[in-house]
Formats: structure tokens, C-alpha cells, sequence
């Protein structure tokens, strides 16, 4: 992971990047993302939920950061649910860094 800070005179940009050294197969929202979020999140964030919507990959994509930060905080999915383990957390990492593949 390399992560690098741009400043100018409009706002700070902090851009992150995950690369992996050999042959990795990028992760796709059908097979990968969209089960954890079927399993995790879709409970309270789906359309029978009571919360944000967060269900497509779409959505997911739109508010990845925040996704990701609360994911890795602990902070979602809210108890009594586990925590989204770091095996999980890595997909959507490489989900992102493979450009959001389908």
C-alpha cells in the first residue's frame, strides 16, 4: 500500500493505492463484494432496510471511502454483528484498486 499527499492552494488530496506483486485475481462485485454486502450490510442498507442505501455496486462505489473506513474502524455492521474480518476488508480494498471491476 503507498499512499501520497497532494497539496494546493484548493484542498489537501490524499490518494491511496493497493499493488499486489504476481498474479492476483481482481475481485468483481458478483463474486466477491456483493456477498459480503448481501451478508453484512444489506440487512439495515438494502431497500427493506432503515438505513442509508448501500446495496449495489453502484452505491458501494459512491461512498467507498466511507464504506471502507467505517469497515475497517469496526463501526459497521453494528452489534450483535461480528466485525467485517481483514480477509473481507482486503476484497473491497482490491475491488477498489482493480477499478471497481464487475
Amino acid at each position: 500500500q503507498v499512499t501520497a499527499r497532494y497539496t494546493d492552494e484548493f484542498e489537501d488530496v490524499v490518494k491511496t493505492v493497493l499493488f499486489t506483486v504476481g498474479d492476483v485475481a481482481v475481485p468483481t462485485w458478483t463474486a466477491d463484494i456483493e456477498p459480503i454486502s448481501q451478508n453484512r450490510c444489506v440487512r439495515c442498507h438494502g431497500p427493506r432496510g432503515t438505513a442509508h442505501l448501500r446495496h449495489t455496486s453502484r452505491g458501494w462505489q459512491a461512498e467507498i471511502d466511507t464504506i471502507l473506513d467505517t469497515m475497517r474502524s469496526g463501526r459497521m455492521p453494528l452489534a450483535p454483528d461480528p466485525v467485517v474480518p481483514p480477509d473481507e476488508i482486503a476484497l473491497v480494498e482490491g475491488w477498489v484498486a482493480g477499478g471497481f471491476q464487475e
